[in-house]
């Protein structure tokens, strides 16, 4: 077996990826234990929904930490097979668990139109979910090509369907968050600009990891996309617990 190790910009590409995963679970599951303390529905579903939604990179922080610990030598990263499915078949609960949350702070006592806006999702969802267990079932490898350990050339149809729940939360995202900036309440206020920044930077770093297909920007743009994508858990925490420290530092109460 010949030894392949991780480059500098790898080991960096790596190391962000982790930081973004494991800052998100934590702040994600920050949320759940508010959850638990305050008998919130809504604080669940958003810490869910956060940690969710970053399953995707699940996979590159599982890789490098199997090869960090094997002092960089790349044959250790996650076998296809697992890091296909694990990308992929978590998704679908955020479509359950964000459209729940968006309809309970935003459409509120649109009945109709919230049952509406669910069913279509969940639709959506499972249409999805099968054609992607589906094609890991037949065959893993149609799902996408791997190029390194933090990347992924995606089947057109798996691409399209990331892009669907990540612009699914970024729309309703922004508009709930657009909505919690017209109250007069200053708290309330400060939590709609830390969501508008959670929102903003999540649907930039998005957009770089769209621009992972240009090689000649590769790795700056991955880099890129991290950071934004750190800022908008950060952000996202905040905006939706808003501690105490953030209120008085920002508010001067």
């Amino acid at each position: 077996m010949s030894t392949d190790f991780l480059s500098l910009d790898e080991y960096v590409q790596g190391s962000l990826t982790l930081a973004f995963t494991t800052i998100s679970f934590i702040l994600g599951s920050l949320m759940i234990y508010k959850y638990i303390k305050y008998k919130d529905i809504k604080l669940l579903l958003v810490g869910l929904s956060w940690i969710l939604l970053t399953t995707p990179w699940w996979p590159d922080s599982i890789s490098f930490i199997l090869i960090f610990f094997a002092g960089g030598n790349k044959n250790y990263m996650l076998v296809d097979s697992l890091y296909f499915f694990i990308a992929n078949a978590l998704i679908a609960p955020i479509f359950f668990t964000w459209t729940n949350t968006f309809s309970k702070l935003v459409l509120k006592e649109k009945t109709r139109t919230k049952k509406a806006f669910i069913a279509l999702c969940i639709i959506w969802a499972i249409i999805f979910e099968i054609i992607i267990l589906t094609m890991f079932f037949l065959n893993y490898e149609i799902m996408g090509n791997r190029k390194g350990p933090f990347y992924v050339d995606w089947n057109p149809i798996i691409m399209f369907y990331l892009l669907s729940a990540s612009l699914l939360f970024m729309i309703t995202g922004l508009i709930f968050s657009a909505q919690t900036l017209k109250s007069h309440e200053p708290s309330i206020q400060l939590k709609g600009i830390f969501l508008m920044i959670a929102f903003i930077t999540f649907t930039i770093g998005t957009i770089f990891d769209v621009l992972l297909i240009v090689p000649e920007i590769y790795q700056v743009s991955l880099i890129l996309a991290r950071v934004f994508e750190i800022i908008a858990s950060i952000a996202f925490y905040i905006g939706f617990i808003l501690p105490k420290f953030v209120k008085k530092l920002v508010l001067k109460t």
